[in-house]
């Protein structure tokens, strides 16, 4: 009786070994192509200048923080400080919060952003806006 409860016991194993073989063999390998278009996000970034004027930059990345995109693509330009990065030059327009109170603010999808720049993470279809700003 043993032997026959262990042949039956391998016979399971094996025939459940097999199956997930088989279903593992059956799943759709990912392309690495496919992957990459899974992480890329598209995003919208407008400057509102000292002026009023308005710059509209498209985007579409793999990039994960909004920071890195910007200071990649020479959007951007600051100094690190204790809180991340502080933007003191936006599209080539420099404020300068010491001299005159003057900052660029960041918007998520219009509101204010709740971190840096460097720790906004990056999400598909948002508009990020960057307005210059004066105490």
């Amino acid at each position: 009786m043993k032997k026959t409860t262990s042949i039956l016991l391998g016979l399971c194993v094996l025939g459940a070994a097999g199956f997930l073989g088989i279903t593992a063999l059956s799943s759709k390998p990912t392309d690495s192509k496919d992957v990459d278009k899974e992480k890329q996000k598209s995003l919208t970034v407008e400057v509102i200048h000292k002026d009023g004027t308005k710059a509209t930059y498209e985007y579409v990345t793999d990039q994960s923080y909004l920071g890195d995109l910007l200071l990649e693509e020479g959007l951007i330009a600051g100094e690190e400080g204790p809180y991340g990065l502080f933007v003191k030059e936006d599209d080539d327009e420099k404020s300068n919060f010491e001299q005159d109170g003057s900052w660029w603010q960041l918007l998520t999808d219009g509101k204010p952003a709740d971190q840096g720049v460097d720790e906004t993470l990056i999400e598909d279809g948002s508009v990020y806006t960057w307005t210059y700003t004066k105490e």
